[in-house]
């Protein structure tokens, strides 16, 4: 039996010659970064970051006074997005896709579409605000669609049109690790982070950006000491412990419900090589 057509699937050509119309974007008045023979944009990751905020407050300045304006703030908000190379995704290393996605939805301030999980602008904003809101996150779902390539579109079934949040979802729920391995994974890399080659902006930008998500994921001070002593164990009687966080990691994207670590040490302690007289 064949699988029935979505609101997505009909819309095919017209998204597919948007996703063409958008590798052609028209140019902002900014000053545009460096280009090598091939094309590609080079330059550091703080200057990235710094450019990224220079397109966002170009935008900011521009006159989009009216609803007849909205053309010409999706075109510039399409060249934004364009400055840099879709970040591709074909099924493996998830987590560099979605810090390319994250980063696209900065560039064009829809950041909370995808984390704070928006299908519909927010009630504060205006009429207006809310045009321009749809635009955002149209342009977004179609660069998350444009990066999706091999096996991984027909994996992630039907989709709403233009609904970033709904396709960001799917997408994690698939190749996503669990909120548990993620929050257990910023713990580690947070207790070896340094700078590294005098770049201290590097570093900056990264524990930032690990500090916030690590604050949505916790939900007690106690998670912290949770993580620690996990990671402490490193591969102290590895195939027993990796038992307990495979019952850690399987929530998904539901809440995480944390080891009773207490449990845990009292096995650990049970299952330890006793020395004599102990």
């Amino acid at each position: 039996m064949k699988p029935s057509r979505s609101s997505c699937d009909t819309g095919e050509r017209r998204v597919k010659d948007e996703l063409e119309e958008d590798s052609n974007p028209s140019p902002m008045s900014i000053l545009m970064p460096t280009l090598t023979a091939n094309s590609t944009i080079t330059m550091t990751a703080a200057d990235f970051m710094a450019f990224c905020q220079q397109l966002i407050s170009a935008r900011q300045n521009q006159n989009y006074n009216t609803p007849a304006d909205n053309s010409r703030y999706e075109r510039d908000v399409r060249a934004s997005i364009n400055t840099k190379a879709v970040t591709t995704f074909d099924g493996t290393d998830y987590q560099t896709w979605r810090n390319g996605i994250l980063v696209d939805a900065e560039v064009i301030g829809g950041i909370d579409i995808l984390t704070k999980n928006q299908e519909m602008p927010p009630e504060h904003l205006s009429a207006l605000e809310k045009e321009r809101w749809l635009i955002r996150k149209k342009i977004l779902f179609r660069r998350m669609l444009q990066s999706l390539t091999g096996l991984v579109p027909p994996t992630i079934g039907t989709l709403e049109l233009d609904n970033a949040a709904a396709l960001w979802r799917k997408i994690a729920a698939v190749y996503g690790i669990s909120l548990a391995e993620e929050r257990l994974n910023i713990t580690k890399e947070l207790t070896t982070l340094c700078v590294k080659n005098n770049n201290y902006l590097l570093y900056e930008r990264r524990f930032r950006y690990l500090a916030a998500r690590y604050k949505e994921l916790v939900r007690d001070p106690s998670d912290i000491l949770h993580d620690l002593f996990l990671i402490g164990l490193r591969d102290y009687q590895k195939a027993f412990v990796q038992t307990h966080l495979d019952k850690f990691y399987a929530t998904g994207q539901d809440p995480i419900s944390n080891i009773n670590i207490d449990d845990l040490m009292k096995q650990l302690a049970n299952r330890a090589n006793k020395p004599k007289g102990f």
